[in-house]
């Protein structure tokens, strides 16, 4: 990748995947055998896009666009499909998150989906939120008893 003209938005590690590397030109995986970053297509018709998140979910793995292409997943790096239906499918993604065989999903909106089921169903868990104001869903975190 060419760090002269793309932004990162973040670099994740992956367990059993590996680090990975969110630009607004795409997703990119490391390749330390040669000390380098190696561009993942995700989807030739929008190749290059701005991806904010990646991570792992009941044996898939899902990245999301920060500028409204959705959620895609994938098993293999190879063939990804493209998952969610409404907002969601061509939401703005800001953040996802693996917890406890849930996979959690925050969009441009202030708004949090989780899903139990790989994503054939979202349901929106952000009741009491406000969608008003520049603010996002940035990150969550959990410790034993709550997700923050």
């Amino acid at each position: 990748y060419n760090p002269d003209s793309t932004k990162v938005n973040d670099l994740v590690f992956v367990p059993g995947g590996g680090i990975f590397l969110c630009s607004t030109k795409g997703l990119y995986l490391y390749m330390d055998t040669i000390s380098s970053f190696y561009p993942l297509t995700i989807n030739p018709i929008i190749k290059g896009g701005s991806i904010s998140s990646i991570t792992a979910h009941k044996n898939q793995y899902y990245t999301a666009f920060k500028d409204g292409y959705g959620l895609y997943r994938t098993n293999d790096f190879l063939k990804w499909e493209a998952v969610g239906s409404g907002k969601l499918g061509t939401g703005k993604v800001q953040h996802l998150y693996d917890f406890d065989s849930i996979l959690f999903v925050c969009n441009w909106q202030k708004t949090i989906f989780t899903t139990k089921d790989r994503g054939s169903k979202f349901v929106n868990i952000s009741l009491g939120f406000s969608t008003l104001g520049k603010s996002y869903v940035n990150e969550l975190a959990h410790n034993k008893e709550y997700i923050f």
